[in-house]
């Protein structure tokens, strides 16, 4: 089976490796969801990738002070609680940003070294702040 299953809404280089994020389950047969990593020959999942009882959507894919940020709706990564966000790295694995977002992310972009999403929400990290807001990693 080849490609991926469902919607790839965003594309980043990272690491020299491809990286998607969308709304999918499999990546040419693969159980890989909501984000791949391509590395000229093969998909692969990043650690043991990200969960959600609704379904995966990474929507917002950005590369902030060398780590690889995925933003959209999931509940964890790497088997660790998160809330919409989370951040990888080769070293550290999938790991949250504070307490999460409430609502959906649809853009991520690093402006000064600091991560700045976008989307559809009310708070972040536990503080009043609607649909735009920055983590300073």
């Amino acid at each position: 089976d080849n490609g991926v299953d469902g919607t790839v809404l965003s594309l980043r280089v990272y690491d020299g490796r491809l990286i998607a994020g969308g709304e999918f389950e499999t990546v040419n047969g693969l159980s890989i969801a909501g984000v791949a990593r391509w590395n000229g020959l093969s998909w692969s999942s990043l650690g043991t990738g990200l969960t959600s009882e609704t379904g995966v959507t990474v929507s917002a894919v950005g590369v902030v002070g060398g780590d690889l940020y995925v933003g959209g709706d999931f509940d964890s990564a790497g088997g660790l609680p998160t809330r919409n966000i989370a951040r990888w790295n080769q070293v550290d694995g999938w790991r949250p940003l504070g307490s999460g977002i409430d609502g959906e992310i649809l853009a991520l972009t690093e402006f000064n070294g600091d991560a700045v999403i976008g989307g559809m929400f009310e708070s972040a990290g536990g503080r009043t702040s609607r649909n735009v807001a920055r983590w300073t990693p």
